[in-house]
């Protein structure tokens, strides 16, 4: 699959949470490519994923603590669509006592084009909204961590030498 050179991507917690079990000695292939594709620009996320991250102590949060270039603050269009976005969809968590990435992340992939990468499903009958609905709703493109790699032309092919 050939992407556009200037597609950009926009990455959620769920799927940076997806990576936890993943050993940066033992997957550093998959770490290098997320880290090359944070250098290149083409990989970032809003400043609410890394709060979604920062409080616990593992591989991913580690990660997202030494890419904190990564993570971007909404500017006034973002906030803007925002308040559109909590006009149509319930994302804010009151229990949280922070505001949810997912909001974030719609608009963004709304003003910019960016595809918003996500592990959540369609809530189908469920009573709460989930990311890829709220995409639907608003023209935004979404996919899956593994669509990702793929669009990215990436696979992570180990060998195992034996004594």
């Amino acid at each position: 699959m050939s992407i556009p050179l200037d597609q950009k991507y926009c990455i959620d917690s769920s799927s940076l949470i997806e990576l936890r079990s993943l050993d940066t000695d033992v997957f550093s292939g998959i770490w290098d490519a997320l880290s090359d594709a944070v250098e290149r620009g083409i990989l970032h996320a809003p400043h609410e994923v890394f709060r979604e991250l920062d409080h616990v102590d593992d591989v991913t949060a580690r990660w997202a603590k030494s890419k904190k270039a990564m993570f971007f603050n909404p500017d006034q269009a973002q906030l803007d669509k925002l308040a559109e976005i909590q006009g149509k969809f319930e994302f804010y968590d009151p229990e949280a006592g922070s505001p949810k990435a997912d909001p974030f992340l719609i608009a963004h992939g709304a003003l910019t084009g960016c595809k918003v990468i996500t592990q959540e499903t369609r809530a189908g009958k469920k009573a709460k909204v989930k990311i890829p609905d709220a995409c639907d709703h608003f023209g935004v493109k979404f996919i899956t961590l593994s669509d990702f790699f793929r669009e990215q032309g990436w696979t992570f092919i180990g060998k195992q030498e034996r004594s």
